[in-house]
């Protein structure tokens, strides 16, 4: 009984694995698939197999994505006694169009194991794989194929070789591509709805090699390379991720281009991300020359970078009167006593102004430097900066100070007891007026005088708009001009009237507030 029952086990087990056999059974090619047109329909993710009968068969085979990804193809074959290359593989587009312009995956004969074709970002769509021999070589031992699939929306496409085709891409976000032969441009866009400052994070799997494999660059909408033909470069390496300099930028469209060197070139995975951070205080790296010099503010600090020795910054501002003015420079510290920068006034004709030498340096191991005071009549001035001897892309700052006359509200807000004022120092000031617009008032009416630099106005009417503005008073009572107003709803704190335990938590309850909606 126990050794019909064995039997019975040892079949059933024999009958089971049979089966899990036949339907793990590669399917087999048909010919004739010779053309596009006759191509066999395969799936992806599953192993198909075919053989070279003669030098002049070739086997199609058609695949479709139904949504964008990346594929590449695993293929192995029955060894030849043969060093040479006997198979080789392509992937075209629907139109017949070969997706690596040309290039062409060579399979040894005595390489038996399977071998993977570099990944290719393809969007939804009907491509084909294309097998044949080569040209100087071919066996008709069987091979095995499959093209793996796997879907996403940050792989490039590989239609995206001109600025024509380039992939949008969102900023802060990253991307995947390949590199995968040495002709082969990857193209990218992304737009700015406002002026700020970029960098490109790259990064890519690991070259057993110091030399550089990639460069990248960022274009404007024309296609001119906003570092004026300078590349960013990465060595093969260098695995970890590796950050271009900041570039201040205004809005519009702009490109990120990726290619190997012209030396060096690799197809391992790399992946990219366009940083993006809002700035109205950035150079716009289209200040280059002293015609489209960025306008800047008296008293407001601005960014910028000298990318490289080619770069130059030019900035422009107007003064109404003659005016106490100066310059003040700060950087990151350099590990050196060298000169990296070197900063130029000049007149609105083009004439430097009256500095030492008509310029002045800064260090790298100087963090802050200021030049000297001096009485500048009403006009157009330009400020320059651009690398000394030697050059560094740290970020710097510039800012053009004046004596400030008008104070500045820097901060309104509702405190407890009301609506609260801050304001800039003003040198010459002996004490400040505190002026108010409230609800259906035309004019500013004062309401405080003081010595210091905050005011609480604290007969403001909890859900009234007000507007408030701060004058400088000088020694004599003379005033400056009204500063510029800021509005403000008040809303006062609610008060807690109670809290008890109810069947539910903790019940809290509080007065009303006049203007308050929730």
């Amino acid at each position: 009984m126990k050794r019909i029952l064995r039997i019975a086990v040892l079949t059933f087990v024999l009958a089971f694995l049979f089966a899990v056999a036949v339907s793990a059974a590669v399917a087999s090619e048909t010919e004739s698939n010779n053309t596009r047109y006759t191509a066999n329909k395969i799936s992806l993710n599953a192993e198909y197999t075919g053989n070279i009968s003669s030098s002049s068969d070739v086997d199609w085979y058609e695949f479709s994505l139904s949504s964008a990804g990346y594929v590449y193809v695993d293929f192995r074959h029955n060894t030849v006694s043969s060093a040479n290359n006997y198979w080789r593989l392509k992937i075209v587009n629907s139109d017949g169009d070969d997706i690596a312009q040309g290039s062409y995956f060579y399979f040894r004969g005595d390489d038996y194991n399977t071998v993977s074709t570099d990944k290719l970002g393809l969007p939804a769509g009907t491509y084909y794989v294309i097998v044949e021999s080569t040209s100087s070589y071919q066996s008709s031992v069987s091979y095995t194929l499959k093209v793996n699939y796997t879907a996403s929306s940050v792989w490039e496409t590989e239609e995206n070789k001109t600025r024509y085709t380039a992939d949008p891409v969102k900023l802060n976000t990253t991307y995947n591509g390949t590199v995968y032969a040495s002709g082969d441009v990857d193209w990218y866009t992304f737009d700015l709805t406002s002026a700020g400052y970029v960098s490109v994070s790259f990064k890519h799997d690991t070259v057993s090699s110091a030399n550089n494999y990639w460069r990248l660059k960022v274009l404007n909408s024309d296609g001119d390379d906003i570092a004026q033909g300078s590349y960013y470069y990465f060595r093969g390496d260098d695995y970890n991720t590796v950050t271009t300099d900041k570039l201040g930028l205004p809005a519009g469209t702009y490109y990120v281009m990726v290619e190997s060197t012209s030396s060096y070139h690799s197809a391992v995975p790399y992946s990219f991300k366009v940083n993006y951070t809002a700035s109205s205080v950035w150079e716009t790296e289209g200040n280059a020359t002293m015609y489209t010099a960025d306008p800047v503010n008296l008293n407001t600090t601005y960014y910028g970078t000298i990318y490289s020795s080619g770069d130059v910054d030019w900035y422009t501002f107007k003064l109404t009167k003659t005016t106490e003015t100066w310059l003040a420079f700060t950087h990151g510290k350099v590990n050196s006593s060298s000169n990296y920068w070197r900063v130029s006034l000049y007149k609105d004709n083009g004439s430097t102004y009256a500095y030492t030498n008509s310029y002045f340096y800064s260090a790298g191991g100087d963090t802050s430097l200021t030049t000297a005071h001096n009485s500048l009549p009403a006009g157009t001035y330009y400020v320059k900066v651009e690398s000394s001897s030697n050059q560094s892309s740290l970020t710097y700052t510039l800012t053009v100070k004046c004596p400030e006359t008008v104070p500045r509200i820097t901060a309104i807000e509702n405190v407890s007891t009301g609506v609260k004022l801050n304001w800039s120092k003003i040198t010459s000031a002996a004490k400040y007026a505190v002026f108010r617009k409230g609800p259906g008032e035309t004019s500013f009416k004062r309401i405080a005088t003081t010595t210091s630099l905050t005011y609480t106005d604290k007969t403001a009417v909890s859900g009234k708009e007000y507007r408030y503005s701060v004058r400088a008073v000088s020694s004599s009572g003379t005033m400056s001009a009204y500063s510029t107003g800021q509005s403000i709803v008040y809303l006062k704190a609610p008060v807690i009237s109670s809290v008890t335990n109810d069947t539910a938590g903790v019940k809290v309850s509080w007065g009303k507030v006049a203007g308050a909606s929730k």
